[in-house]
C-alpha cells in the first residue's frame, strides 16, 4: 500500500499479501491513537491463506467482542465511567425488560422499517455521514440476556431507536426508576443489516474475561508493545513488534 492508501502494482507480494506491525494509528483530528488491541479469545492464532484475520466464532453472541484503545496523550479533566462489576448484570432482578439507552457516533439511518439507509451522521462520510454529532439512542427494553451478551427489542416498528454502522463498541446504560444510570452494562457488536435493529447484540462488559482483558491493558497502558504482547490478539499474530 502507498501511503494514499492506493494499491503500488511494483511492490505486489504474492501469492499473498505481507503484513508488517503498525506503531502509529488514528485519524488527523481528534485523539490520537497509540494502539488498538483485541481481547486475545476474539481471533484466530494464524491468520488464513488470503492474509485476513478470522475469529473464533462466527457467532456474536458468543464471542468475547471488546477490545482496548491506548491513547498517545493521557486524556484531562474527563471522569470515565465506570463499567459493570463481574457478574452483576446476573444479579438484577427483573433485568429482562429494562429499558436501556446506547451513545454512539455513527450513521443516522431512518427508521422506516425495510428502507435503505438515508444520508446522516457519523464520521464515514463515504456512507454519507460526517458531522460527528453524537446521537442518544433509547432502544427499547433488554429482549434477552445470555452469557456473554444481551440483546434489546430495538424495533423500529415500536418506536424505538436502533443502533448503526459506526456505533460499534458504543456504551450501552442501563434505565431504571427513571434514571439512566451511568455505568457501563455493554458495549455494541452488531449483526444487523440497514440499521433496524432488533438483532444487534451487546457484550457484555460484566464478564470476567472482559474484565481480566482490560485491567490487563490498564497495567500495560505506558508500555504499548508490552500491553500488546501480554494482552492482546494481536501478539498471537506476531504484530506487537518490540
Amino acid at each position: 500500500m502507498t501511503a494514499d492508501r492506493g494499491c503500488d502494482p511494483a511492490a505486489k507480494t504474492g501469492p499473498f499479501p505481507r503484513f508488517h506491525p503498525v506503531a502509529i494509528a488514528g485519524r488527523s483530528h481528534g485523539v490520537p491513537i497509540a494502539h488498538g488491541l483485541t481481547h486475545p479469545g476474539y481471533l484466530r492464532d494464524g491468520l488464513r491463506h488470503d492474509g485476513r484475520a478470522s475469529p473464533v466464532n462466527w457467532n456474536l453472541l458468543r464471542q468475547p467482542d471488546v477490545g482496548a484503545l491506548i491513547l498517545e496523550q493521557a486524556v484531562v479533566g474527563i471522569a470515565p465511567l465506570p463499567t459493570r462489576s463481574v457478574g452483576e448484570l446476573d444479579t438484577i432482578a427483573g433485568i429482562v425488560g429494562t429499558p436501556v439507552v446506547s451513545v454512539g457516533y455513527g450513521l443516522n439511518w431512518t427508521k422506516v422499517y425495510g428502507t435503505k439507509p438515508t444520508s446522516g451522521l457519523g464520521p464515514q462520510t463515504d456512507l454519507g455521514g460526517g458531522n460527528e454529532v453524537k446521537r442518544v439512542a433509547r432502544l427499547g427494553p433488554i429482549k434477552n440476556l445470555f452469557k456473554n451478551s444481551l440483546v434489546p427489542r430495538q424495533d423500529v416498528k415500536k418506536g424505538d431507536d436502533v443502533g448503526c454502522f459506526g456505533d460499534s463498541g458504543s456504551p450501552l446504560f442501563l434505565g431504571r426508576n427513571g434514571v439512566v444510570e451511568p455505568a457501563i452494562a455493554a458495549v455494541l457488536s452488531g449483526a444487523t443489516n440497514w440499521c433496524q435493529g432488533s438483532m444487534d447484540p451487546y457484550y457484555r462488559i460484566d464478564r470476567q474475561e472482559a474484565q481480566d482483558f482490560l485491567q490487563c491493558v490498564i497495567a500495560s497502558q505506558d508500555d504499548v508493545g508490552a500491553a500488546c504482547r501480554e494482552c492482546s490478539a494481536e501478539a498471537n499474530l506476531g504484530l506487537c513488534g518490540r
